[in-house]
């Protein structure tokens, strides 16, 4: 792996979308320490940071000199510092929404602030939903963790007010034809996306994710596509999260037989 990046690099740094732990062991372990952290454009743009001098895996650091953050009562990371904007070019409905009279910036993220002072950002504040049992759920935590099979390309859980959680997955096509190929099974993916074969592997990573999740954030049921979700198409947004909204809408009827 150094030699594919050339040989020379020695270390990376992190931001923009969650890091999974595995990811962050791998590369350590191959001798090149990966560094997470954290930042808004509202605050120019860094906010916390790892570095060689402290380093917590799972989070995204600690503030930079002179930023202060705290947790609001709903989870919602709040912060204030030099690098904090004036406000929204042209916008002050939006400043007034985003920046409350305190001078607070609400950053719509959801977080965790260590004894260390270290922060975690467990979701999106707009992504978080309950199920009916009144249990929060962060999809992210969930979608993250199950990315990490080679099989899935997007996921997105579903579940508000129901009863338990459902997933709608699509499906990693190159991996997919590599892994057909190695299994001697014939015929295109679109073929084959109901052989009992891959059905299997399928449950075998959904389970695989149910086996270490409380029971009120398992999986209980899913749904394959052969669609590629991307920027063009509408799913993806230019930093490639999914629109959760988009998504929902265009597969309302398959989401909805999902808890039937």
């Amino acid at each position: 792996w150094r030699e594919l990046m050339g040989g020379n690099v020695e270390k990376i740094i992190c931001g923009g979308a969650a890091l999974s732990r595995d990811v962050y062991y791998f590369f350590r372990n191959i001798g090149i320490p990966v560094y997470d952290g954290y930042g808004l454009t509202e605050m120019a743009p860094l906010v916390t940071f790892n570095n060689e001098t402290f380093d917590k895996p799972g989070t995204v650091g600690r503030m930079l000199p002179n930023v202060i953050g705290k947790i609001a009562e709903d989870g919602e990371v709040l912060l204030k510092g030099p690098n904090l904007m004036q406000g929204y070019y042209k916008h002050p409905e939006l400043t007034k929404e985003a920046i409350d009279k305190e001078g607070w910036l609400h950053t719509g993220d959801i977080g965790e602030l260590d004894e260390d002072e270290y922060l975690s950002i467990t979701g999106r504040k707009k992504t978080i939903f309950k199920i009916s049992s009144g249990t929060y759920v962060y999809p992210e935590r969930i979608e993250n963790q199950m990315k990490l099979s080679p099989f899935i390309d997007q996921v997105i859980v579903v579940g508000e007010n129901r009863e338990s959680l459902g997933a709608i997955i699509t499906l990693n096509q190159e991996y997919i034809k590599k892994w057909m190929k190695r299994n001697s099974i014939a015929g295109s993916v679109e073929k084959n996306i109901f052989n009992n074969l891959l059905r299997k592997e399928m449950d075998t990573v959904v389970m695989g994710y149910n086996t270490n999740a409380r029971e009120t954030h398992q999986i209980l049921q899913y749904e394959l596509l052969l669609d590629v979700w991307s920027v063009d198409s509408g799913e993806l947004t230019p930093s490639m999260k999914i629109k959760r909204n988009v998504v929902e809408q265009k597969y309302n009827k398959t989401i909805e037989s999902l808890f039937k």
